[in-house]
């Protein structure tokens, strides 16, 4: 299976728009790309075959991070069904950590709190891309 994470970032306005991409969303990109490198289709064991049963699923995970880049916690909010994927997403995001320190715009935005972001994992079989929608907080 050919994998690709596509993430939609839900930023609260980070300053004037402008053509130029902000610290704050190329942090974000770096934190998608360091996922995507970590995150895999995984094989679930076909009881009829001896190969891998590939599944269409989705989850919602949540996890937070402090300012300087490090893993708080991780968890799921919308399990796919299925505990294997979920695994995987999970041990995704836990082997990309850390994600180095924040930005200042993000440091602001978390006012010394964890920083939380939202991902949504999608997994299509047929071989097509799983995705992974973020978003933060």
């Amino acid at each position: 299976m050919r994998l690709r994470v596509l993430m939609l970032l839900a930023l609260v306005t980070l300053g004037a728009a402008s053509c130029a991409i902000s610290p704050g969303r190329a942090y974000l990109v770096a934190m998608r790309k360091k996922i995507n490198a970590s995150w895999s289709y995984p094989c679930d064991q076909s009881l009829v075959s001896s190969g891998c049963d590939y599944k269409d699923a989705d989850l919602t995970l949540e996890f937070h991070i402090n300012p300087d880049g490090q893993l708080i916690s991780v968890e799921v909010l919308k399990s796919s069904g299925f505990g294997i994927y979920d695994d995987n997403a999970i041990n995704a995001v836990k082997l990309a950590a850390p994600f180095g320190s924040m930005p200042d715009e993000l440091k602001l935005k978390a006012l010394d709190r964890p920083f939380r972001i939202r991902a949504h994992f999608k997994y299509v079989a047929n071989n097509k891309t799983p995705t992974l929608d973020e978003q933060n907080h």
